[in-house]
């Protein structure tokens, strides 16, 4: 009788085992993943970085890019950074183009209450397109110099009459300035925790139920 009340127990701990297993190994390929995504998209930056400079209506993302316009400063505005542990911003201003469109520019990082200089008229910058940060919210109005969420050429859209280009614009005017660092993230040791995990109940599970069986014979 006590064998046939326990063997239920026995399967629901077997299922549970392999069900937690498979999730842990799906879960350490899956961070695999996630860190050979990352790794392809340093390679893209690196790769386009080495290519010769176009104008920013050709250029796509990751590339190095030179534009020609003038700065519309009535709709710059900033996004929180912080740089080296230090709380800051980034200012942001559209690049009113030639042709008639704009490019967002990140023209560098400031300390709060901090500003950058404001060239007028004709201007020529260079740098690297980058892909616009998801996640925005519109606000009601936008003020010069107010604070927003995310660097994403849509917040601006949603005020202004000219049409903003995807991403944006970081400024690098030195030519033997780096673009961004893409960091590698935690994806792959968080494989090789998810990986040991799946070790770690593969051994002890049996060592337990070895333990078990052997307190169940010893009181016969």
């Amino acid at each position: 009788m006590t064998h046939q009340l326990t063997r239920p127990r026995w399967l629901a701990g077997h299922v549970l085992v392999l069900v937690t297993v498979v999730a842990f190994v799906y879960l350490g390929f899956w961070q695999l993943r996630r860190h050979a995504e990352v790794q392809g998209l340093q390679a893209v930056v690196a790769e386009s970085f080495a290519l010769p400079h176009v104008e920013v209506g050709e250029a796509e993302m990751y590339r190095r890019a030179v534009a020609f316009g003038s700065f519309d400063h009535s709709r710059e505005v900033r996004v929180l950074r912080s740089q080296d542990g230090v709380s800051g911003e980034v200012v942001l201003t559209p690049l009113v183009l030639q042709d008639g469109s704009a490019v967002l520019v990140n023209r560098g990082w400031v300390r709060p209450g901090e500003s950058l200089s404001r060239p007028s008229g004709e201007i020529r910058t260079e740098g690297f397109m980058w892909p616009a940060e998801s996640g925005s919210w519109l606000p009601s109005n936008l003020e010069p110099g107010q604070v927003v969420r995310r660097i994403d050429p849509a917040i601006i859209q949603a005020f202004v009459e000219y049409d903003l280009r995807d991403g944006y614009l970081i400024e690098a005017l030195l030519r033997e300035a780096e673009p961004p660092s893409i960091p590698s993230g935690p994806h792959l040791s968080y494989a090789v925790q998810w990986f040991l995990f799946t070790g770690v109940v593969l051994v002890g599970y049996p060592l337990l139920l070895r333990r078990v069986t052997r307190r169940g014979a010893s009181r016969f």
